[in-house]
Parts: structure tokens; sequence; C-alpha cells
């Protein structure tokens, strides 16, 4: 569930919210899981001109180990911040858009190859915290638009 609403002429708030829940038995292997989640996702725009936005948002998700996973493992939970702008040019022919992020997720499930003696196995291993900075830019032409 999400709503956006217009303060005023230049400023518009997002909100929403998604509930998740997964029950899951795997009687061969015996794995259960059981989680439920509720996932906020709040943001805002503002128009600074008519062919010129910011906008900001924060959001939070989860998600269960895959059901090829065996065993009990915590589900990875994250959450995002992103800045960002968007520019329309060229009477609406061109957009040109940049943002930041940070991302932030725990509970990763890695699969680590580990060499022991003269063997090699693979296992499962719980990453722990992990966080991500990037940036990216983006331009669109659309050549017929007038």
């Amino acid at each position: 569930m999400a709503d956006q609403v217009k303060v005023s002429e230049k400023l518009q708030i997002l909100a929403g919210l998604r509930f998740d829940a997964i029950d899951y038995k795997d009687d061969i292997s015996g794995t259960k899981r059981d989680y439920s989640k509720l996932s906020p996702m709040f943001g805002a725009i503002y128009q600074l001109r008519p062919d010129h936005s910011i906008y900001a948002n924060a959001s939070q998700a989860f998600g269960p180990p895959s059901s090829q996973v065996m065993g009990d493992w915590e589900a990875e939970e994250s959450g995002q911040v992103e800045l960002g702008m968007r520019r329309r040019l060229f009477g609406g022919r061109m957009w040109t858009s940049a943002a930041i992020y940070q991302l932030s997720k725990s509970n990763i499930i890695i699969l680590l190859y580990e060499r022991i003696m003269l063997s090699c196995c693979l296992r499962l291993n719980n990453a722990g915290n992990v966080e991500f900075y990037t940036a990216n830019t983006k331009l669109e032409y659309y050549p017929g638009k007038c």
C-alpha cells in the first residue's frame, strides 16, 4: 500500500507500507521458516522549477533465505536512503537524472568455497552486515516527443 500526496504546487510526499508473511516447510530437509515483516517507505519530491526536481526517499525491506538453502537462517534485512535530481530538457525530448544511494544489508547468506586438506567443499555462511554506497546518472532521449 502506498500513496503520494501533493502538499503544495512544489512539494509531494510519498509514504507506503508493505507486509510480507512467509510460512515455508520442507519435510524432506526438515527446513521450516515462518517470517512476517512490515516494511515502510517514505519520500519527498520538490519541484525547483517546472523542468527540474529533487527528491529523497528511505525504505526498509526483507527477504527470506531461498527455499534451496537448508537450515535455520535469519531473513535478510535491508535499508536504503536515496537522494537525487531529475531535469527535463529540450521540451521534454530529453531527461537527465543523478542520484546517490546508501544501502545497508544484514544477514546476507553467501556460499563459501573451502579447501580442507586435499578436498574442497562448499558451505553457507552468514556474511553479517554490508553497506554499499553508489551513485548513478541517466540520460534519456525521446526523438519523437514534441
